[in-house]
């Protein structure tokens, strides 16, 4: 027999359709909320960067032309001028101490002369004889020093008469 009393609650229906709606849209919110914020993170962090970026690059065109800047690079050239010309006193300073004494009375001129490769002795005492500056040129030996050779020279120049 069909029992045509049956009781419809429609607000218990209606209360159990919204709750099952609230829980889909609870799962797609608990999805969507991370992925959002996620989403916002990485969107203000590009967005940092490239302000970071941005003050960066011009601090770069800024000293680009500096460095362009005619006014100085005529400095940069005259302190490099000035630099070169300050290494050859520093060099021709060298070359003044290594020698190693000068008598201006008798005329006598002692040096060491170095190379890194071995001294051809006899060669280099005619080559200072042939130049016509000394009248006697003398040397007593070389040796190995630091990688490199010296040849301890003593030279009478032209001119000079000395007491023997």
């Amino acid at each position: 027999m069909i029992r045509a009393n049956k009781e419809l609650d429609l607000l218990r229906s209606y209360r159990r359709l919204m709750r099952g709606e609230k829980g889909r849209s609870g799962l797609l919110h608990h999805f969507l909320t991370p992925a959002a914020g996620c989403l916002l993170v990485c969107v203000l962090i590009w967005g940092v960067l490239l302000l970071r970026n941005s003050s960066l690059s011009s601090l770069t065109d800024d000293v680009n032309d500096w460095l362009l800047d005619p006014a100085v690079t005529q400095q940069y050239s005259e302190a490099a001028d000035r630099q070169q010309y300050n290494d050859s006193l520093v060099q021709a300073l060298g070359q003044v101490q290594a020698l190693t004494g000068y008598d201006a009375d008798t005329g006598a001129l002692r040096f060491d002369a170095q190379s890194t490769s071995v001294i051809d002795i006899p060669g280099y005492v005619l080559k200072l004889q042939s130049l016509g500056l000394f009248r006697k040129v003398d040397y007593t030996g070389y040796t190995y020093e630091d990688g490199m050779y010296v040849l301890s020279l003593n030279c009478i120049l032209q001119g000079k008469e000395t007491a023997e």
